[in-house]
């Protein structure tokens, strides 16, 4: 399935692709991504306690005065009522978004990407500035429907464009936005939008994984008639320290 192209109808949940990457068969040893010691560098620590991971981003905020901002809060919860819960690490739902497109982040900042005519070496501050100057003459939207198309292994939302006008503006941010800042990755075009609830923290016994899909898909598919229209705002150009917050330097508006 390629995530650059409109499906106007829901899409197939890749079912053993989400319990390959959430059991332990064959991986017992291999850090998961994001989750290292106190000093390891990562998003969180191995107890689930959030770490300084220092970066950048554009995104788009929930509105938290919908019911579909409400649901995916009682979803979380239920998720947490969850046998599984002690594997994941949970987000703040104040945090609840959906990235358009990421700039850069880690320790050190370019561990996840760097524009290629730019030194290395600056600080978060630096190129925040950069930043903001590459994106002034960039025009955004007013705001985009997405709907949750199915269960990313139990723990994130695999979103879609609910329409095509809604396609169409997120992907041509996304062009724009890797053009102005000269951060183009590999996987551009094959980038899946998606709304997390929390980061896995260890590796699941595969009969305990087959559970954890099994029941979070369960409650989720309870709730999914109303996580059709999901409404986003317009992009937010945010910096951010933890991956519990991110601070709005700038929103992308229509010009006019």
């Amino acid at each position: 399935m390629s995530p650059r192209h409109f499906h106007s109808a829901r899409t197939e949940a890749e079912h053993d692709n989400w319990l390959n990457r959430i059991d332990e068969t064959g991986k017992m040893g291999k850090p998961l991504p994001s989750i290292t010691s106190d000093n390891g560098g990562g998003k969180f620590a191995t107890d689930g306690r959030v770490l300084p991971y220092p970066g950048n981003t554009f995104i788009c905020h929930i509105d938290r005065s919908s019911s579909e901002y409400a649901i995916l809060c009682e979803l979380q919860e239920k998720l947490k009522t969850l046998p599984t819960a002690r594997y994941f690490t949970f987000l703040p739902p104040e945090s609840f978004h959906m990235t358009v497109f990421c700039g850069i982040s880690g320790n050190p900042l370019d561990t996840d990407g760097w524009p290629d005519d730019v030194e290395r070496g600056l600080s978060l501050n630096e190129m925040n500035r950069r930043f903001l100057a590459a994106s002034a003459d960039i025009e955004g939207f007013s705001g985009v429907t997405v709907r949750a198309d199915h269960l990313k292994a139990g723990y994130s939302i695999h979103a879609e464009p609910a329409d095509r006008e809604s396609f169409d503006e997120l992907w041509r941010m996304r062009d724009r936005l890797a053009d102005a800042t000269g951060l183009r990755r590999e996987d551009h075009d094959r980038y899946q939008f998606h709304i997390s609830f929390a980061y896995r923290i260890r590796r699941m016994p595969p009969e305990t994984a087959k559970a954890h899909v099994e029941q979070s898909s369960a409650l989720f598919e309870a709730v999914y008639p109303e996580l059709q229209e999901i409404r986003l705002g317009p992009v937010e150009f945010c910096s951010f320290e933890t991956m519990h917050h991110f601070r709005t330097e700038k929103r992308l508006m229509p010009k006019g």
